[in-house]
């Protein structure tokens, strides 16, 4: 049983930040807790929880790590696994692409793939932050708080944000992201490679190869969840050199090849992709 919801923030300095605050609330199975897959979505997660989950990193049959407090869901370039322990409740802040920085001022690159505990970041504040949460009488006032505190965090980006920024509106709009390349930058805003490579680990947290991988596979989730009929035809159209390629891509993301992620699409996949 399961209850999630997305809003836009209210906020107009957050807007250009953060994508999304999303509410979850749920309940498992006592006896039947589903081990789920994270699959890459270029994003960071900033989650707020009373609740327990197990972190089983990148293998699920890795020992696991009970996670019982607010923690940072660093943006991945390969599957990961966790699971929810019965009842649930979260609130989370989807930031946009490359936009951690702007917030916590470390360097991107340094939470991929992992899990970090908000209290190493933010000291106690994130003890009073998430008690006030659970602790507003409706999800306005819980929303309202966590606004506030973003705002009193952020860090003014400089040219180089907003450069990047530009950059990645393009890259992300366009219908086949495997047709772009760090050229793009080099012609419109001066930077060499070495330069782009450096910009991207410190805001996106990969490389501009690696992040145009992701945003590839994105692509190819969210047209696989469309009911595309053909997979050498989704291949060839998400920037795949043929179906081959995109498969074996595809069990590096998502853990399982297309069709078999298809006919069992998990619930935090469906929340990322907004599916059915």
């Amino acid at each position: 049983m399961e209850n999630f919801h997305e809003y836009k923030p209210k906020a107009a300095s957050l807007c250009r930040y953060v994508e999304c605050i999303w509410i979850l609330n749920g309940k498992n199975d006592e006896t039947n807790s589903i081990v789920e897959s994270l699959v890459p979505g270029g994003r960071t997660e900033l989650i707020f929880t009373k609740s327990e989950l197990i972190w089983h990193g990148s293998n699920r049959r890795n020992e696991a790590e009970r996670i019982s407090s607010s923690f940072l869901l660093g943006q991945r370039n390969r599957v990961k696994y966790i699971t929810c322990l019965n009842q649930y409740s979260s609130l989370g802040v989807r930031l946009r692409y490359g936009c951690l920085p702007v917030f916590m001022g470390v360097h991107a690159s340094s939470c991929s793939n992992r899990i970090t505990l908000l209290n190493k970041i933010f000291g106690t504040e994130i003890a009073h932050i998430t008690a006030s949460l659970f602790e507003a009488q409706n999800k306005d006032d819980a929303i309202q708080t966590i606004e506030s505190w973003l705002e009193r965090n952020i860090i003014e980006p400089n040219n180089d944000w907003r450069h990047l920024q530009e950059y990645l509106g393009k890259l992300t709009s366009i219908e086949n992201a495997g047709l772009m390349t760090t050229k793009m930058l080099s012609k419109e805003y001066g930077w060499n490679d070495k330069k782009a490579e450096r910009v991207f680990l410190k805001y996106v947290g990969f490389t501009p190869a690696q992040f145009i991988k992701i945003i590839r596979f994105r692509r190819s989730v969210e047209k696989l969840f469309a009911d595309y009929e053909n997979l050498t035809d989704l291949a060839y159209d998400s920037g795949f050199y043929d179906q081959s390629h995109f498969i074996r891509e595809f069990y590096r993301y998502a853990g399982n090849k297309p069709s078999d992620f298809l006919k069992r699409p998990n619930s935090i996949a469906k929340m990322l992709y907004k599916t059915r």
